[in-house]
């Protein structure tokens, strides 16, 4: 009689809002039952996509894999560009303790879309965090700096701040630091020790070079700002101490005076 009304046997919005009442009430399930029904219905929009992040995170809580998947997949098709199942897998690898396979999975997924800053960010914070526990001069830690350098490389081509370039300062910095130290162990006098320690220096120089390429153009960034937040500050005041230490390691002593200026000027900021 009336064709031209089409009637849905569904209420989306009252599903919605009775989830979000039972879940306000502290009856997780009765939530999770009725937000089933809208994913369960493929029901998509912007305004329902924190009901696929919900029940993502809940049944990865639950470990809950059979539930799961299905559920991340169709949220992944649904919404391509939402880093928050990314993060899910990442964060149930990383709970297992399989770095391996964290590492893994941030090689797989940075290789479909190289452009992703929080993808790349996050994977260098994870890298540089277990790179200071390593000793240095391992194999395994030398591998993983030079895959540090790389992946910050595409966090920094990204990045619409300036986060991705502080971590790289401080990733160079220490490299120039351990380097430096070995050349300082070398107290032989032979001929090859003589060589070795120079050739160290020369090496932690050009290092250093590197961090203070990255340092200042940190700093330059943080004095355009109008303010700074806490920590803003604080790593503005980490790179001004980064570049006074390489300066000064290079005796430019006048380098060092101005960014001693700079760092006491910040304490008042």
């Amino acid at each position: 009689m009336y064709p031209q009304i089409t009637l849905y046997p569904l209420d989306t919005v009252l599903v919605l809002n009775t989830a979000i009442a039972a879940t306000q009430a502290k009856k997780i399930e009765e939530g999770v039952s009725f937000y089933r029904k809208l994913t369960d219905a493929n029901v998509a929009g912007k305004e329902y996509e924190n009901v696929y992040e919900y029940l993502v995170d809940y049944y990865a809580k639950k470990d809950d894999k059979a539930s799961l998947q299905p559920l991340l997949e169709k949220a992944k098709r649904l919404y391509p560009s939402n880093p928050f199942w990314t993060g899910v897998e990442i964060r149930a690898l990383s709970d297992k303790g399989d770095t391996a396979a964290v590492y893994t999975k941030y090689d797989e997924l940075l290789a479909k879309d190289p452009n992703n800053y929080e993808l790349a960010y996050n994977y260098s914070v994870e890298l540089y965090n277990s790179l200071i526990k390593k000793d240095p001069k391992s194999s395994d830690a030398i591998k993983q700096a030079e895959k540090l350098t790389n992946v910050l490389k595409m966090a920094i081509a990204a990045d619409k701040g300036i986060d991705a370039t502080v971590l790289m300062a401080n990733h160079q910095f220490n490299l120039a630091a351990d380097i430096l130290n070995e050349a300082n162990l070398i107290k032989g006098t032979k001929p090859d020790d003589v060589k070795r320690k120079a050739d160290l220096k020369a090496k932690a120089n050009a290092k250093m070079d590197e961090a203070i390429g990255y340092a200042e153009t940190a700093t330059k960034y943080f004095e355009a700002q109008p303010s700074l937040k806490s920590i803003q500050k604080a790593n503005y005041k980490i790179m001004l101490d980064h570049l006074s230490e390489m300066y000064g390691a290079k005796n430019n002593q006048k380098k060092v005076a101005e960014l001693e200026a700079k760092n006491k000027a910040a304490d008042k900021l």
